[in-house]
């Protein structure tokens, strides 16, 4: 059932963000979303019967944040307006007597901040009833709005009105607590189920067995009951909520006919969620943690809650008739900043203990997935043709993706797609992960150096959805539906959300420790030339801050929009000198067919503000007691200047074989032949170029003391495999090497 519901939404993944409201903001309904999972939007704070403009609002800034085509699921509460009733003076009392004694507050101190009683969440089907015209109109604007699922809690919308929602081509989703509520919205006409067990947290959203008559049933009791109700044949979906934390979990609902699976505490202390931090404090503590319990007190309807000393203390006094719900949470939040901390209602799942805290929305949906056994032997069974058209395929797949996707055609250089090099990286890597599926292991190195990579591009976890939603679009194509089946595509749609989510943790890692996020402006100080075809760029931070320290050999990522073109190109080059002076250096080369080489030397000026990363790169001085040998060929040189530096500042004898295919044109060559007479008896300069007497040679290696040096090298792809080679011939293989382009593979 699930594939009908990817399929209907245009989903990857049968995942869907519980509303939650309190805790679900748009950044995190929007990122859900970007992945490929159905993001939703709690709309209980609207008091559609004053203005709907709210919940427009926010589709707008939705949309802004994860396009017009996704979906997303607007939720409304939908309960039984008509038991709203505004509190008497005994059940005021009451409240004021029991708050007063759990919040360790006086009751003079309540009724200043809580004069009066309000209400609050006004109900959908108060909308409805009094609002009729005003009700179609919203339903008529929603759909303009491209949205194509509503939710509701608490209740049941009218069963014209539920036709009105289809009508506009809306689909719309009910939650129910026990099979006499999924009857009646199986009634009422809706399209989709959403089972919501006792473990769940937040408010209980039953309609028809409150209190005492609450069945309690768990969610896997209340899935089986509403499948056998529903039918394997119905097109009406269900979708099991609560208590589901991890990939395995759903895995099971999903085997046993859920159409998806509901999510919600997983997301409760994730980057993008508005949960008090006391939350994320207790469940990221290595204390004890507390118990969930059920509990009306606080809002006037029974939730799931943290059990604080707060919660212990309402449930522990008798309270008598309180407010009903909407007047008493509407108490309770104009109160609650009175009370000291830890005293608040925490709604929080009854598998919270289970969930791995923090971390991006985005994330949480790509761990919510295991590969089976069975799914591991279809990608294994896919290497023999990923070794015969695995070059075909990522050809295919990176065109269907900058076309398609242009906002993702800065992270890659027109050349390598040209030249077919990014294509075959990719290649190789999918052919590879099919081969160790089983065990990663082999393939560290090479994530590692993916990780550096996509680190200096600047590449987020948001991008790797866009990438993932084309590369199995393009398999299904391109394989055809006898390879691709529906089971193919869903192992390979899991595979590839765990490798994204491989990469995207260990790229989290780096940023964290990168000195600001981004593309940051520079302002361009001075140009110099340093040969015929190599000119120096010196560049400070635009807002007057610091410049950061890198490690010597790093390079820094650029955004550059050249006149004329709309797309910005990316472009990493390495810093050439030590920032001692405040200001980072980079020093180009011209290239014939280089269009940001050219832009470089003959447009760019003093003045100028040009977009940079901070600095990256694993290419870096290493820091023991070995001498230096270092390798570079023609611009290769640029990260070497300051390893040699700081290895003859540290008393180390350095070699530096430099190879050039114009011997008149030595970029740093005064700098060079300064630190020969600065540094007589530790720096030796060979220069080398393509002249038969005077290019590199065995004999060259030959006179190195390898076993006791340190050595780098940089420069043309062709230089290092020849460099490597001699190297290999005399059994050195640990080289420090840095490769611009795609992965080497």
């Amino acid at each position: 059932m699930y594939k009908q519901f990817l399929e209907r939404f245009g989903l990857t993944i049968p995942v869907m963000q519980a509303p939650m409201a309190g805790v679900s903001t748009v950044k995190m309904a929007a990122e859900v979303a970007k992945a490929g999972a159905l993001g939703s939007l709690p709309m209980a704070s609207v008091n559609l019967i004053e203005s709907t403009e709210s919940v427009f609002e926010q589709i707008k800034a939705f949309r802004d944040l994860a396009g017009d085509k996704v979906p997303v699921n607007i939720n409304f509460f939908a309960h039984d307006f008509a038991k709203q009733v505004p509190p008497g003076p005994e059940e005021r009392s009451n409240w004021y007597k029991l708050f007063s004694h759990a919040g360790q507050v006086s009751e003079t101190q309540l009724k200043d901040a809580v004069p009066e009683f309000h209400r609050i969440n006004v109900s959908f089907k108060e909308f409805e009833h009094k609002r009729p015209e005003q009700t179609a109109h919203f339903i008529e604007r929603l759909a303009s709005c491209n949205v194509k699922i509503v939710s509701f809690h608490f209740g049941l919308p009218e069963p014209a009105t539920v036709q009105l929602f289809h009508l506009n081509n809306m689909h719309v989703f009910a939650c129910v607590t026990c099979v006499e509520e999924a009857q009646a919205a199986l009634q009422a006409g809706v399209d989709a189920l959403v089972c919501q067990g006792y473990e769940a947290g937040g408010h209980r959203g039953n309609f028809l067995n409150e209190g005492e008559n609450d069945t309690k049933l768990t969610t896997k009791e209340l899935f089986t009951e509403v499948r056998e109700l529903v039918g394997a044949s119905s097109p009406v979906f269900v979708v099991p909520a609560g208590g589901i934390v991890n990939g395995k979990e759903a895995g099971e609902f999903i085997k046993q006919g859920a159409a998806a699976v509901s999510m919600g505490t997983v997301f409760v202390t994730s980057a993008e969620s508005s949960a008090p931090p006391y939350i994320g404090d207790v469940v990221q503590g290595a204390g004890e943690k507390p118990e969930t319990v059920m509990t009306s007190l606080v809002s006037g309807k029974t939730a799931r809650t943290l059990k604080t000393p707060f919660i212990e203390g309402l449930q522990n006094q008798s309270s008598g008739n309180l407010p009903s719900y909407g007047y008493s949470y509407y108490a309770y939040k104009s109160a609650v900043k009175l009370f000291p901390p830890g005293c608040g209602f925490y709604l929080a799942g009854k598998n919270y203990t289970k969930v791995t805290p923090g971390g991006k929305s985005h994330d949480i949906i790509y761990k919510a997935q295991e590969l089976t056994e069975a799914q591991k032997n279809l990608i294994k069974a896919s290497v023999p043709i990923l070794e015969s058209s695995g070059l075909e395929l990522t050809k295919a797949f990176y065109n269907s993706m900058l076309n398609g996707n242009p906002e993702v055609r800065p992270f890659f250089n027109d050349t390598n797609q040209i030249t077919y090099r990014q294509p075959k990286v990719l290649a190789f890597a999918l052919l590879n992960y099919a081969k160790n599926i089983d065990d990663l292991t082999p393939l560290t190195d090479f994530v590692k150096q993916i990780v550096v990579k996509h680190v200096g591009l600047q590449v987020r976890a948001e991008h790797y959805p866009v990438v993932g939603n084309h590369l199995i679009t393009t398999m299904g194509k391109l394989l055809g539906e006898k390879i691709a089946t529906p089971e193919f595509v869903e192992a390979w749609s899991i595979a590839y959300g765990n490798l994204a989510q491989l990469l995207i943790d260990a790229e989290f890692a780096e940023y964290q420790k990168q000195p600001w996020e981004g593309f940051k402006d520079f302002v361009v100080t001075r140009i110099e030339e340093e040969t015929d075809d190599v000119k120096s760029v010196y560049f400070k931070p635009a807002d007057g801050s610091k410049v950061a320290k890198p490690l010597r050999g790093q390079y820094l990522g650029f955004r550059f929009l050249i006149p004329g073109s709309d797309v910005e190109k990316s472009r990493e080059y390495s810093i050439s000198e030590y920032p001692e002076s405040g200001e980072y250096r980079i020093s180009v080369k011209k290239l014939d067919q280089g269009v940001i080489s050219n832009y470089i030397h003959n447009t760019l000026k003093v003045g100028d503000n040009i977009k940079v990363a901070p600095p990256a790169g694993r290419f870096t001085y290493q820091e023991n007691d070995k001498d230096v040998v270092l390798f570079a060929g023609g611009i290769g040189i640029t990260p070497l200047v300051s390893i040699a530096e700081k290895a003859l500042k540290d008393g180390k004898k350095v070699t530096l074989l430099y190879s050039n295919q114009r011997a008149e044109s030595v970029p740093f060559e005064k700098w060079f032949q300064q630190k020969k007479e600065e540094y007589p008896q530790l720096f030796k300069f060979i220069k080398l170029n393509d002249n038969e007497n005077t290019k590199l040679s065995a004999e060259h290696f030959d006179a190195l003391d390898l076993a006791n040096s340190e050595v780098y090298m940089l420069g043309p792809l062709g230089y290092m495999e020849f460099v490597r080679g001699e190297l290999e011939k005399r059994n050195k293989s640990d080289i420090n090497s840095e490769f611009f382009g795609p992965t080497a593979v």
